[in-house]
């Protein structure tokens, strides 16, 4: 994608809104690892330098991050059927998942803001539709 023109429609706005979408996944990606750096490094033990949250970042973090690539094309595929799917993760879960983690980064001290309106959006998807959906259903919520 870098570097080549790439035709995406007629609408004048249409490459604009193409880049900003792309832009909106990147911050969305930056601003839960960068929750999770902020986790690694309330870390009991060890040195209080990068190092340490750069090893566990190239060691666990990207690895982690790189195998759910794919799912996002999964999430897309939901999202234009309209049909939500749970994957193998249900939302419920997912969302107890996350409240888990919101538990811990209040309990480290670390602010959870960036996760905690997609938490809301997931337990307002299991709230109003059940949990055994997919977690691309938060993205019906999203549309005004």
């Amino acid at each position: 994608v870098w570097g080549r023109a790439q035709y995406v429609g007629q609408d004048p706005g249409a490459a604009a809104l193409n880049d900003l979408a792309l832009l909106a996944g990147m911050y969305g990606m930056f601003a839960g690892a960068i929750t999770a750096m902020a986790l690694l490094q309330k870390q009991k033990g060890g040195s209080r330098g990068h190092s340490r949250v750069e090893s566990q970042v190239t060691g666990m973090l990207n690895p982690w991050l790189q195998a759910l690539v794919p799912y996002h094309a999964q999430m897309a595929k939901s999202i234009d059927r309209g049909i939500f799917e749970s994957l193998g993760n249900p939302i419920q879960m997912q969302s107890i998942g996350m409240q888990n983690i919101l538990k811990a980064c209040d309990e480290e001290g670390v602010d959870a803001g960036s996760l905690r309106y997609f938490a809301g959006l997931m337990e307002k998807v299991v709230a109003e539709r059940g949990g055994d959906g997919g977690i691309a259903e938060v993205a019906t919520l999203l549309l005004k």
